[in-house]
């Protein structure tokens, strides 16, 4: 067998993509594999080159509309019952934040100014900066061991008042063995329907005494409602019968006047709402508010020798909620794009402007691997049968 010569690479590889351009599918290929004139060459090469940046611009607009329209809001085609949803988690936090004859911040703050504190009254002046709104603290330095956390969870028990539900009544029944307390980024609340401890924090987290545990397990989940079996079991979260007032819930609140403490509250009394911007999960159930208040004549409704501790600084409230209606629509979010869409949408694009396939990427893969070995076991060299001139 005698050995031909080689030409020269560069003429090997002009071969070799000539061949892939009359064979390829990509469209306008071919004209780059023929011997023409230089300036068809060129106007070509300028053309596919325009297409290509006006295909890759498309491409890219295509992908941010998937990236930052991933789902549409529809409405259910039928309306849902408020006995097929829990009623919500009603949590209620007082403003006053700890018993002024127990531990008065204020005097702590104005005592602060003028001498220096021990060690006690620095380590509880650093827990109520913790959960009050002022500024007159900075609460960067925060100590994050566990002793700390304990030391500042007996704080808040001891000083904060636990009486301030008076009375709590649910579909007319009464519910105070219902309310639990939790720790919150505002102190110690009260809070009634909430789902136990250990259905919304995981298995690790270490927990306060009896803070923020449930008096029932649930027996309704987001996905699949309530058990089927709940009517031998008694159904919780608790959920509504009815809508109107006599089907909701009735908190009456007691407060001592002499424990709002304006430093802690920073010269703001009365309601507050957080908004935390969260990100959405696939499944939520989010609860629509129309806030009403008026003014209550308390001393009329109650006399002062029905409460506990009588006397004048005491302040009352009374808060309910409960549904208006007896049934809601129902907002279902579906995906704009998955990934099949984007897909498809990217390979039409592509088969638009340039002709791409999946076939072409195959073909590719072929030229440099597969059709290689064969030309060198077929002809005895890798650029096909015919020789390069």
């Amino acid at each position: 067998m005698s050995v031909v010569q080689d030409p020269k690479t560069c003429k090997k590889l002009g071969s070799y993509f000539r061949e892939y351009c009359n064979s390829s599918s990509i469209h306008g290929f071919k004209y780059f594999g023929e011997k023409r004139t230089y300036f068809e060459r060129i106007w070509w090469f300028v053309v596919f080159s325009i297409v290509v940046g006006v295909s890759s611009y498309t491409l890219f607009q295509a992908y941010n509309k998937w990236k930052r329209s991933p789902v549409i809001v529809s409405f259910d085609t039928k309306e849902t019952k408020i006995w097929d949803l829990p009623f919500p988690a009603v949590t209620i936090c007082p403003k006053s934040k700890s018993q002024n004859f127990l531990y008065n911040y204020t005097d702590i703050y104005w005592k602060s100014k003028h001498q220096a504190l021990n060690k006690t009254e620095e380590s509880y002046a650093t827990y109520m900066n913790m959960i009050c709104d002022n500024l007159f603290y900075r609460k960067d330095n925060v100590n994050n061991s566990q002793s700390f956390a304990e030391d500042f969870y007996d704080f808040l028990d001891t000083v904060t008042r636990k009486n301030i539900i008076q009375s709590c009544f649910w579909m007319g029944r009464k519910c105070n063995d219902l309310v639990f307390p939790i720790i919150t980024d505002e102190g110690i609340c009260f809070t009634f329907n909430m789902l136990d401890r250990r259905d919304i924090f995981s298995d690790n987290v270490i927990h306060y005494k009896d803070y923020g545990k449930s008096p029932s397990r649930r027996t309704w989940t987001m996905d699949k409602g309530y058990d089927p079996d709940v009517d031998l079991i008694p159904p919780y979260p608790k959920r509504a019968e009815h809508a109107g007032v006599k089907s909701g819930l009735h908190v009456t609140l007691v407060a001592n006047w002499e424990d709002m403490d304006s430093i802690c509250l920073d010269s703001i009394q009365g309601y507050k709402t957080t908004n935390c911007n969260c990100l959405p999960i696939c499944n939520d159930l989010t609860y629509s508010m129309d806030i009403s208040q008026s003014g209550w004549d308390y001393k009329r409704t109650y006399l002062l020798r029905e409460l506990k501790s009588p006397n004048k600084t005491m302040r009352m409230s009374r808060l309910t909620i409960y549904f208006p209606t007896s049934q809601f629509v129902t907002s279902i979010r579906h995906e704009l794009y998955g990934i099949t869409d984007l897909v498809a949408n990217f390979g039409g694009l592509l088969a638009l402007f340039t002709g791409f396939s999946v076939l072409s990427i195959i073909e590719i893969f072929y030229f440099v691997t597969i059709r290689l070995f064969c030309n060198i076991r077929l002809y005895g060299r890798w650029y096909g049968p015919d020789a390069p001139q």
